[in-house]
């Protein structure tokens, strides 16, 4: 009994370690691409066409992803680009 509670303990934990891997991969992938989004929409902010306004509907799908995983704060500045913060 006490060794089977034990397997079960160590595999609880062996997962655990999995899936914060998991997150935290994900949460890098995520900030890598929001930051490309970034530099991509301060360099056609001051164009004309829809180019930035689709560039930002992608990194807010990016951001609204990562506030899923993450209690974030997001804040735009005057360039069109976004800090994010987390709490």
């Amino acid at each position: 009994m006490i060794t089977d509670l034990s397997t079960s303990l160590r595999d609880y934990y062996q997962q655990l370690d999995r899936d914060v891997g998991t997150l935290t991969s994900r949460v890098n992938e995520l900030t890598d691409e929001i930051a490309d989004l970034n530099s991509l929409i301060v360099l056609h902010a001051g164009g004309s066409g829809n180019q930035a306004n689709d560039l930002r509907d992608m990194r807010d799908g990016k951001l609204k992803e990562l506030s899923e995983i993450l209690n974030i704060s997001v804040f735009e500045q005057p360039s069109g680009a976004v800090n994010v913060t987390t709490t």
